[in-house]
């Protein structure tokens, strides 16, 4: 790095950073029980819930973090090649993202009129190899009709992979910045993370069209707003900052903790709090948070430094064994909680002859995503990265001899 990273910062486990992604998964699966659960709730936290897909910021922002501190190093020392790199993060997250899909496939076999949501399933059968490319080879973040049929929390992973695919070429290029400019390139890289959404809510794009002579109807205007959430070149700047806030830790702030800093992140927080907690459903839709979580750049970021930084017995918890557990869990409770929640609505609800929207069903069903994450964890997710890790480090070894001959 441009300020002489230390040894010990080419990988470093933070717990607490590990812990705390469980909550971010858990504002998500609120959000897609939102209403279920708005009926019981105050209307501060019917707000909260409303704006629950906000966690996948996080998530950005926080995978840009980790990957730096892993292989920051290691990928530009070429310790860690670009083809390890990828097959790490491929046998990561892919083994568990198509099981998640697998389990959600049956639902193909269902005849159209039967399905709970006739006018998708419509769509994915008249168009089954544009739905077996997107959700095989993860293009959700594309935006296409079919991308959200089989389970439409995919479309992070579809963006998260692009992420990966780029991180190894954009380094070298990150790695030229001073460390005295960071905070200039941390704000270059919020401005760009505004392009995207101040078009759409400066109405960019049916200004373009009239002036094109085009047509420009709800369904194009969806289009714009989906491609605008969910495409990784709209969202890679989170990504990015997540990275510099490593270096930023890393070069500064791992010898030096100014609490100006943090106090700064607040002040710059409060314009995404106050919508979050007290922006009503049907004003969401008019703001730049919904096309992308622009405004809450400022306060994930400000969380991540903060629980690195900030010495206080209160996020002592965080760093516990079962938090840390819950966190590591957590990408399967994402993968796995719309499929859960499927299942009981469609399939439970009729077994027990129950409305699908009954509020103990959805509980349990919440409360069972939870639980099921963690064997799914300990016991899939975990070992089969450990095989795709070992054949691939087997295999290297032996195709090298083979090339040496």
């Amino acid at each position: 790095m441009s300020g002489q990273a230390n040894e010990a910062a080419k990988r470093e486990f933070f717990p607490q950073l590990t812990s705390v992604r469980f909550f971010a998964a858990f504002i998500v699966v609120c959000y897609h029980y939102n209403d279920e659960l708005k009926p019981y709730l105050p209307q501060i936290l019917k707000n909260v819930v409303d704006h629950g897909y906000v966690g996948v910021s996080f998530f950005f922002l926080l995978s840009g973090f980790i990957l730096a501190a892993n292989y920051y190093d290691r990928l530009l020392t070429k310790k860690v090649s670009k083809k390890d790199f990828w097959w790490a993060r491929f046998s990561r997250i892919y083994p568990v993202y198509i099981l998640s899909i697998l389990i959600v496939a049956p639902r193909l076999f269902l005849p159209i009129a039967k399905d709970p949501l006739p006018q998708q399933a419509m769509y994915a059968h008249a168009h089954l190899p544009e739905l077996f490319m997107v959700t095989v080879f993860a293009l959700q973040c594309f935006a296409t009709p079919a991308g959200g049929f089989l389970n439409s929390p995919t479309w992070s992973i579809s963006t998260e992979l692009f992420f990966y695919i780029l991180l190894p070429f954009l380094l070298p290029w990150i790695n030229r910045f001073k460390t005295k400019d960071l905070g200039w390139f941390i704000l270059l890289f919020f401005g760009l993370a505004a392009i995207g959404p101040l078009l759409y809510h400066l109405n960019f794009f049916p200004i373009m069209a009239h002036q094109l002579g085009k047509d420009y109807n709800s369904g194009i205007d969806f289009f714009f707003n989906q491609f605008i959430r969910l495409n990784f070149l709209f969202r890679i700047p989170e990504f990015l900052i997540g990275v510099l806030g490593f270096r930023l830790y890393n070069e500064v702030l791992r010898h030096n903790h100014p609490k100006w800093l943090l106090w700064a992140g607040g002040v710059l927080s409060l314009p995404f709090l106050g919508m979050v907690f007290f922006e009503g459903h049907d004003h969401i839709i008019n703001t730049v948070l919904y096309t992308g979580q622009l405004l809450g750049i400022p306060f994930f970021f400000t969380v991540i430094l903060g629980l690195i930084t900030w010495d206080s017995k209160w996020l002592a918890p965080l760093k516990s064994p079962g938090w840390v557990l819950m966190g590591e869990a957590s990408f399967s409770l994402y993968l796995f909680h719309i499929p859960i929640k499927h299942f009981g609505e469609f399939i439970l609800s009729k077994v027990f002859h129950t409305d699908k929207s009954n509020i103990v069903l959805n509980l349990a069903l919440m409360m069972t995503a939870i639980l099921v994450s963690i064997p799914i964890f300990l016991y899939i997710e975990t070992p089969t990265r450990k095989r795709m890790t070992t054949w691939w480090k087997n295999r290297k070894l032996r195709v090298a001899p083979a090339l040496a001959d």
